[in-house]
């Protein structure tokens, strides 16, 4: 029986076609292997050529993603060539004193910082950086480092602190607070001025002049924030709106339908597809946005950035980052 195995076992290891097969076999993996390599030299020999032509890889990666199940060759073509030719390194005279991620906060004077730490950490996400910022900052340097102007034109006009909304850190008489919160690659900086008997983290702020908020008012500012592509800014904002009422926050969006009143504004806001605006046909097409108030009645926008809107904006961070 032994040897009968024996024989059997060497009849299949010289039968031609069992040879033939382990052969192929090995061959397909070479094959493979060998393809792969050949793969990664051809993909550097590209992005070495792209270099030298000044194609930035950066932007061209991107027109993959964008032109993605076009029938027009055309997509691939346009965005592809805009980035052949990136304009001269910028001949800023400070810019290489700068980080990369240059933007580090943005600043909100706000009226309740309560409410404030609640939506911009509960609702939106944000992370309090714990021992940055601080309360109780009073004294003659920080003072003079925040409101020197201010003072100067104070004493210009004759007028007191008082009439220039200035807070009296240099005394005492007033205090500030500080806090910052973390989005990832810019800060939310809130800044609260009290009365220096007033509690700290509570809606006992400084008297402050009310205005229309409008964003056609000189030195208005808005605080943008980025939506990844998949959401649906209709329902995000109805989500945003529905949650903060829940927490007693004063959040309101702006519909793109005309409203009479503000009833009508929150009814509309549910039906979901009054709640942001896109531009559509054009060399922009792709951007989204939602324009709000937050709970201090500061002005923010939440936004998208597709298809060509999305080309515009990788193609001048490609430029940006080729210049740092």
């Amino acid at each position: 029986m032994i040897d009968s195995y024996h024989s059997m076992n060497t009849s299949e290891g010289s039968n031609p076609k069992s040879l033939l097969s382990r052969f192929l076999c090995i061959w397909s993996v070479l094959s493979i292997l060998l393809l792969a390599v050949l793969l990664v030299i051809v993909l550097a020999l590209i992005g070495s050529r792209h270099q030298s032509e000044g194609r930035n890889p950066l932007c061209a990666s991107t027109c993959g993603r964008v032109c993605m199940g076009s029938t027009l060759a055309a997509c691939y073509d346009k965005c592809y060539h805009g980035c052949t030719n990136p304009p001269k390194k910028p001949t800023s005279l400070l810019g290489g004193y700068l980080k990369r991620n240059a933007v580090q906060h943005i600043g909100l004077t706000v009226h309740d910082m309560k409410k404030a730490l609640t939506f911009y950490t509960e609702i939106l996400g944000g992370a309090l950086v714990p021992k940055a910022g601080g309360h109780d900052f009073v004294g003659d340097g920080i003072f003079n480092t925040l409101f020197q102007n201010e003072e100067l034109l104070a004493h210009e006009r004759g007028e007191a602190f008082a009439q220039m909304r200035i807070a009296d850190l240099r005394s005492g008489k007033d205090h500030l607070d500080a806090y910052y919160i973390h989005f990832g690659t810019v800060n939310i900086e809130l800044l609260q001025y009290r009365p220096a008997d007033a509690p700290s983290d509570s809606n006992h702020s400084l008297p402050y002049a009310h205005h229309s908020g409008s964003p056609s008012q000189i030195n208005n500012q808005h605080i943008a924030f980025f939506l990844e592509d998949h959401v649906d800014a209709n329902q995000f904002v109805d989500t945003m709106e529905t949650e903060c009422a829940k927490r007693g926050l004063n959040v309101r969006c702006n519909r793109i339908k005309r409203v009479e009143s503000e009833a009508e504004r929150v009814q509309v806001g549910h039906q979901k597809k009054y709640n942001s605006f896109t531009v559509k046909g054009n060399e922009f097409e792709g951007w989204t946005l939602a324009y709000c108030k937050g709970p201090d009645g500061e002005q923010l926008e939440f936004n998208k950035a597709i298809a060509k809107a999305q080309v515009d904006f990788d193609t001048a961070l490609a430029h940006y980052l080729q210049s740092k």
